[in-house]
């Protein structure tokens, strides 16, 4: 191959070797976690013209699996909104796909904390086939704490426990959020990026951009 030739693809290379260090990552660090597991079954409305689930919908089961691992630590994100004006505004999105999943099979859905300090929050999924266990995607989201204006904000004290942080205000867990910010902004919803960015609130921090949204976790 000529040296043009071989230039030429190194972008792709970079950028692949850059996902499998991703999901490596993210795999070493949800490891040894405490899992909270919740089941949906795959709608004839979510699969696509190929038969298959539509990859999208991924991105929603795991919004049930963040609403069911809230449940089951003892609280509900609907209250943080409500009472405490906290939102949790979804900043990253990753999946990485390993097999299809089709109509009307049960998705198993394990979801853990991969890191938390009192302004970040780092969520990761394991997808699986209940029946086979095979594994069909993982993945992680990370979410900002701001106010209804959008403005970063810290967990409220009273949930701090939940995620694995000390209550008084600059705790945090040992294993977190990374330090610079994602190529293209905080805003993307889907990303094969490595989830790094700064935490709001200290020198060059990624605020949530405008259109980012927020989704129950």
């Amino acid at each position: 191959m000529s040296t043009e030739n071989a230039d030429r693809c190194n972008p792709w290379l970079l950028f692949f070797l850059r996902s499998a260090y991703t999901f490596s990552l993210m795999t070493t660090e949800a490891a040894g976690q405490d899992y909270v597991e919740t089941v949906v079954r795959v709608r004839y409305a979510e699969t696509d013209q190929m038969g298959v689930a539509y990859y999208a919908n991924y991105f929603v089961w795991f919004e049930v699996g963040r609403s069911a691992w809230c449940h089951a630590r003892g609280f509900s994100y609907r209250e943080m909104e409500e009472k405490d004006g906290r939102m949790l505004v979804v900043a990253e999105a990753n999946c990485r796909y390993k097999e299809p999943a089709r109509y009307d099979d049960e998705i198993l859905i394990r979801t853990t904390i991969a890191g938390a300090s009192e302004k970040v929050i780092r969520f990761a999924y394991e997808l699986r086939n209940k029946r086979t266990d095979s594994l069909l995607a993982m993945g992680e989201t990370i979410h900002v704490i701001t106010n209804a204006q959008m403005q970063s904000e810290r967990l409220p004290k009273r949930f701090r426990a939940y995620f694995g942080l000390r209550p008084g205000r600059g705790g945090r867990e040992a294993a977190s959020v990374p330090a610079a910010c994602p190529a293209g902004g905080p805003a993307s919803r889907t990303s094969t990026a490595s989830p790094a960015w700064r935490e709001p609130g200290t020198a060059g921090a990624c605020a949530p951009a405008a259109g980012s949204f927020s989704a129950p976790p």
